[in-house]
């Protein structure tokens, strides 16, 4: 799955490749927690054009409702279907406050397994749908510096660099006298362009976005 939110990112065409090979093989040799991350991903691929979303939502909640049929499933994979269909499927079709709701519930039950990093990621999409959904711009702020606190808390520091690029909009659409999150984010570096250096270095292509998308409200 992890292999699978990379080539979102990256090389989403290889991903729908992948997708459509895994189905295949699932017919061949039957089904199992690999088969749901592909028809959930293969779903997502299908946003490509807004003639597809009904089509896009139908496989997503197959993927969602064949995962129930399988005999003792890691509920970690579980977690992670629910994570995609909802934040880049479901959120196109379904109510944003309806899609927040199980979002957060999501969020505990990865919290809960351990799972920290599909967590993190549940929580960055979290505050982007409440961004969408039209929430108070001073209630989202709260909800943001939440966020970003648990965030730092756990090092998730790419989570927190595209949470706190959204940020930037709140503060400056509101008009808030708030802190930059970049705050939160420094850990062990002491300015931003320390911290740019180490993601140009790492090649952490989300990291990279998120820091140039903060400078934009410099």
């Amino acid at each position: 799955s992890y292999v699978m939110k990379d080539m979102f990112r990256t090389k989403p065409l290889l991903m729908t490749v992948l997708a459509c090979r895994m189905i295949k093989l699932s017919i061949d040799f039957g089904t199992c927690e690999a088969t749901c991350i592909a028809f959930v991903m293969y779903s997502v691929a299908l946003m490509d054009s807004p003639e597809n979303v009904g089509h896009s939502y139908h496989w997503g909640k197959f993927a969602m409702t064949l995962f129930q049929t399988l005999d003792n499933p890691d509920p970690s994979m579980h977690h992670r279907v629910k994570h995609y269909f909802l934040s880049l499927v479901g959120v196109w079709i379904e109510p944003h406050q309806s899609i927040c709701e199980c979002l957060h519930i999501n969020y505990r039950n990865c919290e809960f397994s351990g799972d920290i990093e599909t967590s993190s990621n549940v929580l960055a999409w979290y505050c982007l749908i409440n961004t969408l959904s039209g929430s108070n711009l001073v209630t989202l702020n709260n909800i943001y510096w939440d966020v970003g606190r648990k965030m730092a808390e756990t090092s998730q520091h790419q989570h927190l660099m595209f949470v706190a690029s959204f940020h930037g909009h709140i503060v400056k659409l509101a008009n808030l006298s708030s802190t930059s999150m970049f705050e939160l984010v420094k850990g062990p570096f002491q300015s931003e362009d320390e911290l740019l250096d180490y993601a140009i270095a790492t090649s952490k292509s989300k990291l990279l976005c998120g820091i140039y998308f903060m400078k934009l409200y410099d």
